[in-house]
C-alpha cells in the first residue's frame, strides 16, 4: 500500500482493503520478526528507481560503518 501511490479497486473495496491492510500488518510482524534478530529492514517500492535504491542503501551501510553520510 504505497503511501503515495496507493488507488483501491472499486469492484469489492471492502475485500480489496481488508486484504491489503492484513499485507501491511503481516510486513510489520515480519519487521519486528527481523528485527529481534538484529536485521535492520528496509522497504522501497517498486517506482523508485534502482539508483535511488543503491544510494540508500550505500549511504546506510557507510553510517553503520562509522563514516559519514555521502550527502547525496
Amino acid at each position: 500500500m504505497c503511501p503515495d501511490h496507493c488507488v483501491l479497486p472499486k469492484n469489492n473495496a471492502d475485500w480489496w482493503l481488508a486484504k491489503l491492510q492484513r499485507n501491511v500488518e503481516r510486513d510489520r510482524e515480519k519487521d519486528a520478526a527481523l528485527h529481534q534478530l538484529g536485521w535492520e529492514v528496509k522497504h522501497f517500492w517498486e517506482h523508485e528507481t534502482p539508483v535511488a535504491v543503491a544510494t540508500s542503501i550505500e549511504r546506510e551501510w557507510h553510517l553503520r560503518r562509522g563514516g559519514h553520510d555521502l550527502g547525496r
